[in-house]
């Protein structure tokens, strides 16, 4: 055994007595090795293994056990009837089981971020009842596990397809039609807030096959220059919020306005996308700009507002380190508007920096910013807008 293994400790629970026999242990826990291996771990991980019988369900392989895990232990299940027959010699079945490991490994160092979604998710359930009528609430949760799928899923199958190549039988053609298709159908079940169990059903489980096609798409440009193990743990730091405003501006930039619409807190239209219908400026984009903050009832903070605003959220704005970085800009969408609006303040005349810091100061603005995962989605496609036409 080399070093390596130390790090790395494997344990097969009683569940597993009667199903799991020694040379298929031997195995499992060569390819555990093996594919943890392939990330630069440099801190000590235990890693629980159960069986589960599901008679009633062959389809899934394993799973990883989020609310029984942490940082430095993964609980994982397999589905016995994937592991009864298990040969080692059969490559078919050790590919299957290869496959699948890799997967929850990659589950499994994403746990931060796939800890944080599931706390946002417990911990706002009540609030964004409060701020949504019942139907849109209902619904709201529906679309952002679909989101949260494609982002938790994804980045698995990604991974997968990075270092054993890609599995699935249809073209790039084929899934982004797909995907397109579940998403106008999801975005059409937002707008009539009612949507039957089964479709919903079979969209999710849809994310499978085309999971690693959304992840190839999206981040393209940040694969270049990188190892496959150290561009997943850059990715594991993109959160849902993050997720879902680089999917709407990267992938489908043409449908982001109807879920600012259908959740927001004025009955606006979403500039750049259509133009406000009083407004005068079809060829000035900052006139645009100003119409919606008109719009918006976004009045500019007067002289001593505007003082005191500025410094709390831009003269006090924390230098951007490493640490920082790392540790909190990429994990939370407010924080991301934050710095972005630090960095392009001074290219602001005072005019837009009035209005702009008064739009990033309201909590109810277009989205209300206690919106669960979405809640600063307009407060960046602002910035996007600013960046782009006013500075």
């Amino acid at each position: 055994m080399n070093s390596f293994t130390f790090m790395i400790t494997i344990t097969f629970d009683k569940s597993c007595r009667d199903i799991i026999i020694p040379f298929q242990r031997k195995s499992i826990r060569e390819l555990f090795y093996k594919n943890f291996e392939l990330f630069n771990i440099s801190y000590p991980i235990k890693i629980n293994l159960s069986v589960e019988h599901d008679d009633d369900n062959h389809e899934w392989m394993a799973k990883f056990l989020i609310e029984k895990s942490s940082k430095h232990k993964f609980h994982i299940a397999f589905n016995a009837f994937w592991l009864e027959g298990f040969a080692p010699r059969n490559n078919r079945q050790l590919s299957i089981v290869n496959r699948t490991i890799l997967h929850e490994i990659i589950h499994g160092l994403d746990i931060l971020t796939i800890e944080d979604s599931h706390r946002k998710h417990s911990t706002n359930y009540h609030s964004v009842r409060l701020l949504l009528v019942e139907e849109k609430s209902d619904f709201f949760w529906a679309l952002m596990y679909f989101f949260t799928l494609l982002r938790d899923e994804g980045i698995a199958l990604y991974g997968e397809s990075l270092f054993l190549g890609s599995d699935s039988e249809k073209t790039n053609e084929e899934l982004n039609e797909m995907l397109a298709s579940d998403v106008e159908w999801m975005l059409s079940a937002m707008e009539q807030n009612q949507a039957e169990r089964a479709n919903l059903d079979e969209v999710f489980s849809r994310v499978y096959e085309y999971g690693a096609y959304i992840y190839n798409e999206l981040f393209f440009e940040e694969r270049k220059g990188k190892n496959a193990s150290e561009h997943l743990l850059d990715l594991m730091k993109v959160d849902v919020s993050h997720w879902i405003w680089m999917f709407f501006k990267r992938l489908m930039p043409h449908q982001v306005h109807r879920l600012l619409i259908h959740y927001s807190n004025q009955n606006l239209l979403w500039f750049g996308m259509f133009v406000p219908p009083n407004s005068t400026s079809f060829d000035d984009p900052k006139g645009l700009l100003m119409d919606y903050f008109r719009e918006c009832k976004i009045k500019p903070l007067d002289h001593n507002m505007f003082i005191v605003i500025r410094e709390r959220l831009v003269d006090n704005m924390p230098a951007k380190t490493i640490e920082w970085e790392t540790e909190r800009y990429e994990h939370d969408l407010h924080l991301m508007v934050h710095q972005r609006l630090v960095r392009i303040w001074g290219q602001l005349d005072e005019e837009l920096q009035r209005y702009s810091l008064s739009y990033f100061a309201t909590l109810q603005d277009q989205l209300h910013d206690e919106l669960t995962f979405i809640g600063h989605l307009d407060d960046m496609l602002l910035l996007d807008y600013l960046e782009e036409y006013c500075c």
